[in-house]
């Protein structure tokens, strides 16, 4: 399916591509001996991975500047769609058939979609601050601290 000039399946591997570079650095801090982190635990920036190889920026990739604003903008559909995903996940897991299967995962494009437009950003804006966060480690810090401070304000 094609939304917007998107595909479901691409902008599931971009959505992939970010739970990975904001939780594997986390989760490559626990200790093997702790239970993993509670849903909706807020990621943890006390040291830098040991076990990831520091991202760096693609060589002949241009830098992308990202205004505060819009990384917080970006921080918030982050976490929406994290509930989206985490809402339909298991109910596509689920599905009793293909048809059902794919129902779901229009909808959960659709309000993913949906999640990002809310919070005033364009799918390719959105992806651009994404793709820069996963290629520098600065960008992604300020991208960590924010989706931790978003996380902690809707615990209220």
């Amino acid at each position: 399916m094609y939304l917007r000039g998107i595909n479901f399946w691409s902008f599931v591997a971009i959505l992939a591509l970010l739970v990975g570079i904001v939780t594997g650095p986390v989760l490559a801090q626990q200790d093997p001996q702790e239970a993993p982190p509670q849903q909706g635990a807020p990621p943890q920036q006390e040291a830098p991975p040991q076990h990831a190889p520091p991202a760096q920026q693609a060589p002949g990739a241009p830098a992308v500047s990202v205004d505060q604003q819009t990384l917080e903008a970006a921080a918030k559909a982050y976490l929406d769609i994290q509930e989206i995903r985490d809402e339909f996940l298991p109910q596509i897991e689920g599905a009793t058939d293909q048809a059902q299967a794919q129902q779901l995962q229009q909808q959960a494009n659709q309000r993913m979609v949906a999640a990002i437009e809310k919070n005033d950003l364009e799918i390719e804006e959105y992806n651009e601050i994404i793709q820069a966060v996963s290629q520098d480690d600065q960008l992604r810090s300020e991208f960590l601290a924010l989706v931790k401070k978003e996380q902690e304000a809707r615990r209220g």
